[in-house]
């Protein structure tokens, strides 16, 4: 089978392994102008009005934003039906094929309740982070838990069956039938932990009570909706449905404001480590999370570049994250290396993070959008500094110049004058890091967490019985 793929970003490296060796991969296409005319695996990335020119079965859409890339295709000329988002393309190949990794040392008869945790697609990220403390949440609570996927890295399954937790991966998860899944009334609720699975959300909730829990900003969560065409046409009504934070409902309802929707935060597991000096005694910032746009580390570089040479020579700047080797990621690698004092570290397995964090002073959230941020949650539990966007949903929860830093989203000049303030000011390291890490501690702990988690479950469960005897 012949394919071209639209899109060669963060999403595409992120899944290309589940595909690349079952199929003919004859083109890629991006809207990028940066990576067009750059070759991938011997192959040239062309602009996609070239796509005509590409003879090929199917193309496949590589992109959160698959509906808008789906219409500039059709655009083109391109039929709908030689058209397939990657869940879709991907569901064909894996239809009727489940799979189940068995955790370690796992008792297949306990009399525990089950939960199982469903989410689009297994990878080493702040997503999967979290799903990791959810498991511990649940655990402590008493809950024998499992983990559904579409598809994940085996490093990722392997570290969660290690936990005593089974993973089990259903291909066409997103299109499945009532029949398909129906081994998923084995659980007592299902957590469907991302607005992505709304193609099957509705489906799971006519089998067991569900709680599907919204993180995605807008422009995400708009994406999304867009390419189910179902939608409109879903039942919704058995299915309790959370949002992480303010900003996240506000997000979703201004996609859709007809749900109702709870407030579930998250919370993390305390793993908070000191802080190390370095060798030179510099102060260390942080930006973390993948290389992309959204998460801002153009600001970040632009607002370091601003400092003066003197304030530069007290710090260090380091980028931690996924990066890739073209369009955005080779745009930071190229402004980075402009600055002597900046550092791109790479993608960091968890350990290695927690390593890093012992010498980290600050945490800098500079993303155009996020609906709360893990990364500055982390922080807190670390004791460090965080400056963050005021458009991410942890903004809530820090007061300016005391148990953090806040600044206008996008605003460079704020940025770096926030930045200057602590090199200045080296006392703050301590004082606002003892009370960043009692934000921690009051509103994110995983004692916090899990008894929230636990009520959100009850609710669902009261909510579906009830529910059942109505219908009934």
């Amino acid at each position: 089978m012949d394919i071209v793929i639209f899109g060669v970003g963060d999403y595409f490296n992120s899944r290309k392994q589940t595909i690349e060796n079952r199929v003919n991969i004859v083109g890629y296409i991006d809207n990028n102008p940066d990576v067009c005319g750059k070759y991938l695996e011997g192959i040239q990335i062309v602009k996609p009005e070239e796509i005509l020119t590409l003879p090929c079965d199917y193309i496949v859409v590589m992109s959160v934003f698959a509906s808008d890339m789906k219409r500039q295709l059709m655009e083109y000329g391109v039929s709908e039906q030689k058209i397939k988002s990657y869940n879709e393309f991907y569901g064909q190949l894996e239809n009727g094929k489940l799979a189940v990794w068995f955790g370690k040392n796992i008792d297949i008869d306990t009399k525990l309740p089950r939960i199982l945790i469903v989410f689009n697609y297994m990878r080493y990220s702040s997503a999967y982070t979290l799903n990791l403390n959810i498991i511990e949440a649940l655990t402590k609570e008493g809950f024998a838990v499992s983990v559904a996927t579409v598809a994940g890295e085996e490093s990722c399954i392997k570290e969660i069956q290690e936990k005593g937790v089974s993973v089990l991966t259903y291909g066409n998860m997103h299109f499945a039938t009532r029949e398909e899944l129906s081994w998923m009334k084995n659980y007592d609720c299902i957590l469907v932990n991302n607005v992505y699975m709304v193609d099957c959300v509705s489906t799971i909730g006519e089998l067991k009570p569900v709680i599907w829990w919204i993180h995605e900003p807008e422009n995400y969560i708009k994406a999304t909706l867009d390419l189910d065409e179902d939608y409109d046409k879903r039942n919704f009504s058995m299915i309790d449905i959370c949002a992480v934070s303010t900003k996240a409902r506000e997000d979703y309802w201004n996609c859709d404001n007809s749900k109702k929707l709870r407030i579930l935060p998250i919370g993390i597991k305390d793993e908070g480590v000191g802080t190390q000096k370095t060798e030179e005694n510099k102060i260390i910032f942080a930006i973390i999370g993948y290389v992309g746009s959204i998460k801002g580390q153009d600001i970040f570089v632009e607002a370091i570049s601003q400092l003066s040479e003197t304030e530069k020579q007290k710090a260090e700047f380091w980028i931690i994250g996924h990066i890739g080797e073209v369009g955005y990621g080779n745009q930071i690698r190229e402004m980075a290396d402009r600055e002597d004092c900046v550092k791109i570290l790479g993608e960091k397995t968890k350990q290695e993070l927690n390593e890093l964090y012992k010498k980290i002073n600050v945490v800098v959230v500079a993303s155009r959008t996020e609906t709360l941020s893990l990364v500055a949650i982390e922080g807190m539990m670390h004791s460090k500094v965080c400056i963050v966007s005021d458009s991410a949903g942890i903004a809530e929860y820090i007061s300016n110049g005391e148990n953090g830093f806040l600044y206008r989203a996008e605003n460079i000049d704020e940025l770096t004058d926030r930045m200057k303030a602590v090199i200045l000011n080296e006392h703050y390291i301590k004082e606002i890091g003892r009370k960043s890490r009692k934000t921690y501690e009051t509103f994110f702990s995983l004692d916090a967490f899990s008894r929230s988690l636990k009520d959100e479950i009850e609710i669902c469960l009261h909510d579906w019985n009830r529910q059942q005897i109505y219908c009934d």
